[in-house]
């Protein structure tokens, strides 16, 4: 748990530098291992999928960004509801994600706009 913790700790601090090659790389590895350990519908599951996800984002891989967080957000509501912090960032990343995508759809964005209301 502790060499987790120091991973995602370097991976914040890559992303913090501008190195966010480095810190995805490190940031789907740790999702990867705490959805093997945990589960999918775990907290710290979810939490880890929002960090790759703000990784992928921070490199404009948005179409990425947008198919990890249309597998987890129907997680995250079911085992969190909507209410809850983590479901919440959840759907602004979404939103954030979509607007930014120069390539995003009309009928994309007009999703995006739906979901932040």
């Amino acid at each position: 748990e502790s060499i987790t913790a120091a991973k995602g700790n370097c991976a914040m601090c890559l992303s913090k530098l501008g190195r966010d090659a480095e810190a995805v790389v490190i940031n789907r590895e740790l999702y990867a291992q705490i959805r093997k350990a945990n589960g999918t519908d775990d907290i710290d599951t979810l939490v880890a999928a929002l960090t790759l996800a703000k990784s992928l984002r921070a490199l404009s891989s948005f179409s990425e960004a947008r198919a990890l967080l249309r597998e987890v957000v129907p997680i995250a509501m079911t085992s969190l509801g909507g209410d809850h912090g983590v479901t919440l960032e959840f759907n602004s990343n979404f939103v954030r994600a979509m607007c930014m995508d120069l390539n995003a759809t009309a009928d994309q964005l007009r999703a995006a706009v739906d979901l932040a209301h």
